[in-house]
């Protein structure tokens, strides 16, 4: 693990995608704070994550701290296993049900 103390300037997490008639990129940066509010960063997170629907595979980026966000992506995962995305996504607004565990 490569891990820095105070990194300079104002940090941001930087997500594009890229939608083709025949595919899909998305892209993002690794560097996320690890332990939130200390300054603390890491350098090698994988940020970006498939997130198995019981109907279809969906793209999820995430940003911010490593412990909450990775927290948030197993939750989503776990709930999304016996959810289609349609139904996702028409809760999704009010987001999935699982995320109030987080």
């Amino acid at each position: 693990m490569n891990t820095k103390k105070k990194p300079l300037g104002n940090p941001v997490t930087l997500i594009i995608g890229i939608v083709k008639p025949a595919a899909v990129l998305m892209a993002t940066e690794s560097r996320t704070s690890f332990i939130a509010g200390q300054g603390d960063f890491r350098d090698d997170t994988h940020k970006i994550e498939i997130i198995n629907f019981k109907d279809t595979p969906v793209l999820f980026a995430r940003s911010g701290s490593e412990d909450i966000g990775s927290g948030v992506m197993e939750i989503l995962s776990e709930s999304a296993k016996n959810t289609p995305i349609v139904d996702f996504l028409h809760r999704g607004r009010n987001s999935p049900r699982g995320i109030g565990k987080v």
